[in-house]
């Protein structure tokens, strides 16, 4: 099952690939599509701070101002006699013209708190909510962890709140034209969004792991008809977490999600 950000706030159940209904807003209005395990924690139970309308808001302020600005670069190519294809435009703002942000910024602006080194949580519950609240924010985002099950939950939330969310990325609104990949594998040299991606994989399976799908479809709904696992997949400490990689959210594409 393939469970999605619903914007109107109707329950979705959808039961391959593709069979996404779209509606009159926007798919990516909320949130970027994405595949949710049923065997994953509820997307519900780790909501961002943010109302969905503020999140709407957020989201559609700074996608007015990435298209204004993939327009300006498509009219000036046209106006210079070299037209500009919509795909080298969007490349063009999102690596070289969007403001500069961090990740950590970002999931503030959805009412996450990203923890700090001196307010770290202790319990065990606590850091699987952090972690989680912070894995589905980046989802929202378009940006999806890989290469995680050597860290156990505690590692994995440190290294992301003290490290990874902090470095300098383009602030990006979520959209059909993009998905980023963190790559926390080991020995992989990612630390901002997708980085990681650059560097030669280690054998053919990591490399087939870091690679995006071919396409994206919406929209975002997490449904409440999953349920909710026992705990027993879930290290929490203790040692790697060697399934964790399949229980994370991917993009919705058509190739599924890269494992």
């Amino acid at each position: 099952m393939i469970a999605c950000f619903d914007m109107d706030g109707a329950r979705q159940e959808v039961r391959k690939i593709g069979a996404v209904k779209r509606g009159a807003r926007d798919p990516f209005a909320c949130g970027a599509p994405a595949l949710i395990s049923p065997h994953a924690p509820q997307p519900a139970l780790f909501p961002p701070g943010r109302s969905s309308d503020e999140i709407v808001e957020l989201f559609a302020r700074k996608t007015r101002h990435r298209e204004e600005e993939i327009a300006r670069i498509i009219e000036r190519g046209r106006s210079r006699g070299a037209p500009v294809e919509r795909f080298v435009a969007c490349i063009s703002y999102d690596t070289e013209l969007a403001p500069w942000t961090t990740n950590r910024r970002q999931l503030l602006e959805l009412g996450i708190a990203v923890p700090s080194e001196s307010a770290f949580p202790d319990e065990p519950s606590e850091i699987h909510r952090a972690l989680w609240t912070v894995i589905y924010g980046l989802a929202r985002l378009g940006i999806y962890l890989t290469g995680t099950n050597h860290l156990n939950d505690t590692a994995l939330l440190y290294k992301l709140c003290l490290t990874v969310l902090n470095d300098e990325v383009r602030d990006v609104p979520p959209s059909a034209d993009v998905s980023e990949f963190i790559d926390l594998g080991q020995g992989a040299a990612g630390g901002a969004s997708g980085e990681g991606l650059e560097e030669p994989a280690p054998d053919d399976s990591a490399s087939e792991a870091k690679a995006p799908p071919d396409g994206l479809f919406g929209p975002f709904d997490f449904g409440s008809e999953v349920d909710e696992p026992d705990g027993g997949e879930f290290r929490v400490d203790g040692g790697p977490c060697a399934s964790r990689d399949q229980l994370l959210p991917r993009p919705l594409g058509r190739g599924g999600p890269p494992m």
